[in-house]
């Protein structure tokens, strides 16, 4: 996995291969990244995360929690 620190508005960007994760806390500047990509990358938004590398990614954001399995 490679990360290069965070970015301006506070978004972190993970990428693994070919697999790229958007990490951030508001959800417009997550879209306005998405669409800035995507008017020059062909990309496919998979939506919430639910694996990554093999794992399972289970959220509960009522407690602003991640675990993964």
């Amino acid at each position: 996995m490679f990360i290069k620190g965070t970015l301006r508005n506070g978004l972190t960007i993970t990428t693994y291969v070919d697999d790229m994760k958007i990490i951030g806390n508001v959800k417009a500047a997550i879209q306005g990244l998405k669409d800035q990509l995507s008017s020059v990358f062909r990309i496919t938004d998979l939506r919430p995360i639910s694996y990554y590398l093999g794992m399972k990614v289970i959220r509960d954001r009522a407690k602003r929690t991640i675990n993964l399995l």
